[in-house]
């Protein structure tokens, strides 16, 4: 009985076939883990946004429209700052009550509190104590990144205005009834959220 073997050109082509057969199974291994790191991402992102946004409601919800003072000990002519930041920084400053002190040293019931954004991050700064020196901690923590813009508004006599306080420099305009912001994010689009403030003025 004579045995015939593989002819050159039949090896050749059998791993061929064999290369090809891995090189398309590699390749939707490596579409598939970029489709599921995407995933992953965009859930971390959508995490973030609803851990940033019941942080913003709780906040918001314990605004109070009391005078802080600064580092300097300069009392602010205002109790509620917010804008738009166009370059970055600050766009929400403002004092909050909270009971949480019971349990906790070296903070006060009152706490100023800043939502700033740099270089496409939104961070929150907590002030242990409204009334600030140069001794008093903080505690800064990012919320969300890749952040291409931030649009913030107030209503003001049931007007929605970009600035607070919006015209009136000179004495203390309280706290606006509600705060509507929106953010821009990389690969998400916008979302809107607004909030109530409770001790905000109609």
């Amino acid at each position: 009985m004579i045995t015939k073997g593989f002819t050159l050109i039949e090896v050749l082509v059998s791993l061929a076939i064999v290369s090809l057969i891995g090189i398309i199974t590699f390749s939707g291994l490596i579409t598939s883990l970029d489709f599921n790191q995407g995933t992953l991402s965009r859930s971390a992102t959508i995490h973030n946004i609803v851990v940033l946004d019941n942080l913003l409601r709780r906040d918001l919800q314990h605004s109070v429209n009391r005078l802080s003072r600064d580092e300097r000990g300069d009392s602010l002519a205002h109790s509620f700052y917010g804008g738009n930041p166009v370059y970055g920084g600050t766009f929400l400053a403002f004092t909050i009550h909270t009971e949480e002190t019971k349990y906790l040293l070296n903070k006060g019931s009152l706490r100023f509190i800043e939502y700033i954004l740099e270089e496409k991050t939104l961070k929150r700064i907590e002030h242990s104590y409204a009334d600030r020196t140069a001794d008093t901690k903080s505690n800064s923590k990012v919320l969300l990144k890749n952040i291409n813009e931030i649009s913030v508004g107030f209503i003001k006599d049931k007007q929605l205005v970009d600035e607070w306080p919006e015209m009136d420099w000179t004495a203390n305009n309280g706290l606006p009834r509600m705060v509507e912001i929106s953010f821009k994010i990389d690969k998400l689009g916008v979302v809107k959220r607004r909030y109530i403030l409770p001790e905000g003025i109609f």
